[in-house]
């Protein structure tokens, strides 16, 4: 029984209802009403219809709809969200809350606002939590000290929007960051003194910072990195190689700690003193012993490592949640409720979103209580009846519920026996759980990190107890921690090397696009229904086929169509989008740069330009529009081009090329020297991708939509000054012309108006129904002959939001207005989307998308 459970899914149902990410999953609050009706439901089943618990189980719902967003309603008048000023030059104040997080090009400082300063306003006394990235590799400053930044922007937490973007402001907002900012040189920065830290706040540093100093001492590079990485949490001083290596062999979770680690620490604790424990009653307090107060007793002693451990990680989202799991259980056995474990779920899960309803769409709520239920479950359906009658008085151990040979279980063969096969169902059934939200929100699934899953996570019991213990000697003694890092030093090697040996074999790991909403339901379905259905046959010890019915005929096939729909949905999972004559394009929201996203009548796509960003701060290709590009259900790319080669254009599309198929790529005639484009063209070909040779005026049809290069032409090439190094810049950009029945596009790339002119003068065929703003509307480009020429009903801006470079430029936004066109922006409106049949054409942006 879960008495708890009605109230948690109505309760469940209004966050759903509140929450956007939530809203539309296959169709509109359907999550919402789903959660709403199996919580009625399951009430209904109770004894109590009419009493005050049906009350309490109809107020649940108004107040998960009130609760997402109830912490920033409570904000005060003088936090920081209320005066930042976007786009803005400010004097910022504050002092550094924790150890700053160093990585090889950059620091990051989280840093307690105090007061901020605007020019021609009066300072204002702030509160709230600043991300300051500051881009070099040197730390000169420490937690507690107190810091005026003389010339800083802030922003608030923004996401691209795209469909199928990552939810940064949300996953910001969890870490309890209200504005960035960022800055390159530390001259702008003062130190105006110290702010004396918190007791346990610098307890913890400094503990921290001896571990770290211990582990450099006495290991490898990479091996002290590895266990920084996974006994705290500390993943920045990973190697790109070995952080990729663990992501590619599906490993990337043992370096987040989370309800395994904190889970093992208590296990770990479990097994060293419950048998001392039962021995100090048996001896001392025999009837106590009889009594079963052992486990009591070793559950509360488990209690204090626990709390440990997470006082000494921090405020990490991941511990706090799985430590908030691991406290509910051990609680529920000193009340003897251990039995109960879903119902210590439920609670956990409750607490958690009574504090934080927002966690529920996010993958790390998703994938700790997706693996323990999963888990728990899977325990509870394959559990037999205890053979031994002194079981069945009581709760069966987990470990004697399994099937499993019948060896001598006094033998250290049968126990290993029993873990090692305890070990792989778990895992297996933990994978299987979370399957469909990896591939949801990570879009990568590894084939061979389930074996490699297998091995490491049975090590990973040890490795993290032995770890601590070890850390935990040494800060009391470092040589008798010395003692042990031999050991722990040869566990970290088989971490080391086996992850970097697996992950370039064949196939070891993939990237998927997104199937359609209906298939994690049907998953799920099938993943109770086969199990039960294939018990229930086994149980069936004599066949009767004349009397068992239509219904029992029809499962079997119902059970196989089902799956054949999951197999096909995630193969193809455009399957659904059939072919309707339609030419879509999409100028997708990167930040100050730009890409555009072309789907054809025939169903072919193409990608022009990949966005990119300053100092490769972020992997726009990787993080922005790949997924823009799974969510379409799209495996690979028909065709693939590079305008110019600009960072912000080309930058995206060389991590681009490693993470989807890509058939072609457009290739200039004449051929311009460019060291960059040379190295994205050398990449593809790598990865099989075949150049298509393309020559400016000769028209390129696909799909009954005809493509013509119309710039750079030859005589514009010889005229043009050579750079040097020889490279492809903004007036040598590719501009393209695309028509489709009545409908015309211009794509215009990064030109400025010497190229417009040239195109003018020269009588290029530039009359186009819409314009992509040539540069990014900036004050070179688009000049009144040009915008006449073309005579653009709408024009679209691809720009980033407060951009350094003051994209689109005011004079230019006016400019357009005066032409009579409608002007769209990636930066306010997010990515915008062109549809056309030929004749009629439809402009939509992120909202309507």
């Amino acid at each position: 029984m879960m008495p708890l459970l009605p109230y948690f899914l109505v309760y469940l149902s209004g966050i759903f209802a509140a929450l956007p990410a939530s809203q539309n999953f296959l169709f509109p609050y359907f999550l919402s009403l789903a959660t709403a009706i199996a919580g009625a439901a399951l009430f209904a089943q109770s004894r109590h219809k009419f009493s005050i618990k049906a009350i309490v189980l109809v107020l649940l719902f108004p107040l998960g709809l009130s609760a997402p967003g109830w912490q920033e309603r409570l904000k005060p008048d003088h936090h920081i969200l209320n005066h930042v000023q976007e786009g803005q030059h400010a004097v910022v104040e504050g002092w550094i809350e924790e150890t700053p997080t160093v990585y090889a090009d950059k620091v990051q400082y989280r840093l307690h606002l105090q007061q901020i300063t605007y020019k021609g306003s009066a300072p204002v006394g702030v509160t709230g939590t600043a991300r300051i990235t500051l881009y070099q590799h040197e730390n000169p400053f420490r937690a507690g000290d107190r810091l005026r930044f003389n010339r800083i922007k802030l922003k608030r937490p923004r996401n691209f929007k795209n469909p199928g973007r990552f939810d940064y402001v949300h996953y910001t907002r969890s870490q309890g960051i209200d504005v960035l900012g960022g800055l390159s040189k530390t001259k702008t920065i003062e130190r105006l003194g110290t702010v004396p830290l918190g007791t346990f706040t610098s307890l913890r540093g400094h503990l921290r910072e001896r571990m770290l100093g211990l582990f450099d001492r006495h290991l490898t590079e990479n091996s002290a990195a590895l266990l920084k990485a996974m006994l705290l949490g500390e993943k920045q001083y990973l190697s790109e190689e070995l952080r990729q290596a663990y992501i590619d062999t599906g490993l990337a979770h043992l370096m987040a700690v989370s309800g395994l680690h904190i889970g093992f620490v208590a296990g770990a604790c479990f097994l060293i003193l419950y048998p001392l424990v039962f021995y100090a009653l048996w001896k001392f307090r025999y009837p106590w012993a009889l009594l079963g107060y052992a486990r009591k007793i070793v559950a509360l002693l488990c209690v204090f490592p626990v709390l440990f451990y997470m006082f000494l990680v921090g405020a990490k989202i991941s511990a706090l949640r799985a430590g908030v799991m691991i406290l509910v259980y051990l609680f529920a056995v000193l009340i003897n409720r251990e039995k109960h474990l879903l119902n210590a779920l439920l609670v956990a899960a409750f607490l958690i979103l009574i504090w934080n309803p927002e966690a529920v769409v996010g993958p790390g709520f998703m994938l700790s209580f997706g693996a323990l239920l999963t888990i728990v479950l899977a325990i509870r359906f394959m559990e037999k009846p205890a053979e031994d009658a002194l079981d069945q008085m009581g709760e069966v151990p987990w470990y004697r519920r399994l099937p499993k040979p019948r060896l001598n279980e006094a033998s250290w063969g049968a126990r290993l026996y029993d873990v090692l096969q305890s070990t792989i169902f778990i895992t297996l059934a933990a994978l299987l759980g979370t399957l469909p939200i990896l591939i949801y929100f990570f879009n990568h699934i590894s084939v061979g990190g389930i074996f490699l899953n297998l091995l490491l996570v049975p090590l990973t019991a040890l490795l993290i107890p032995l770890g601590l213990l070890t850390s935990l000697l040494a800060l009391l003694y470092e040589p008798l921690g010395a003692l042990l890092m031999p050991l722990t030093a040869g566990l970290l090697h088989i971490y080391v090397s086996l992850p970097q040996l697996a992950a370039p074999l064949p196939f070891m790991s993939f990237y998927v696009p997104t199937p359609p909403a209906i298939w994690p339901i049907l998953y799920y379905a099938l993943l109770i229904a086969i199990p039960t259905w294939l018990r229930s046959r086994k149980s069936i010890k004599e066949p009767v086929p004349d009397n068992r019915g239509p219904w029992s005929q029809a499962v079997p096939w119902g059970l196989a169509l089902a799956s054949v729909t999951l197999i096909v949905s995630f193969i193809w999972p455009r399957f659904l989008f059939f072919k309707n004559g339609e030419l879509s394009v999409y100028l997708l929201d990167v930040g100050q740069g730009e890409s555009i996203y072309v789907e054809f009548p025939n169903g072919e796509t193409l990608l022009l330009d990949g966005g990119g960003y300053f100092r490769n701060s972020l992997d726009v290709g990787k993080l922005v529009v790949a997924p823009f590009l799974w969510n379409r259900g799209l495996w690979g790319l028909s065709y693939v081009g590079a305008t110019h080669s600009d960072h912000d254009h080309i930058s995206g599309l060389e991590s681009l090329a490693g993470l989807v198929s890509i058939r072609h790529f457009l290739d200039r005639r004449p051929t311009l020297p460019d060291r960059r484009i040379n190295r994205l063209k050398d990449r593809l070909r790598e990865r099989s991708a075949i150049p298509l040779p393309l020559q400016t005026g000769q028209p390129w049809k696909i799909g009954g939509v005809h493509l013509t290069l119309l710039h750079p032409t030859p005589e514009f090439i010889t005229q043009e000054k050579t750079a040097s190094p020889p490279r492809i810049g903004n007036d040598l950009s590719m501009v393209w012309k695309i028509e489709y029945g009545a409908f015309s596009l211009l794509l215009t790339g990064d030109i400025t108006e010497k190229a417009e002119r040239y195109l003018v003068e020269h009588q290029a065929p530039l009359q186009a129904e819409i314009l992509k703003a040539p540069h990014h509307g900036s004050r070179t480009s688009s000049h009144p002959d040009f915008l006449r020429a073309v005579g653009p009903r709408d024009v679209i801006v691809s720009s980033g939001r407060f951009n350094v470079f003051h994209h689109p430029h005011p004079s230019i936004v006016d400019r357009y207005r005066r032409a009579g066109a409608t002007l769209w922006r990636t930066d306010l409106q997010g990515a915008i989307r062109i549809t056309t049949d030929g004749a009629e054409t439809r402009i939509t942006h992120h909202k309507d998308l």
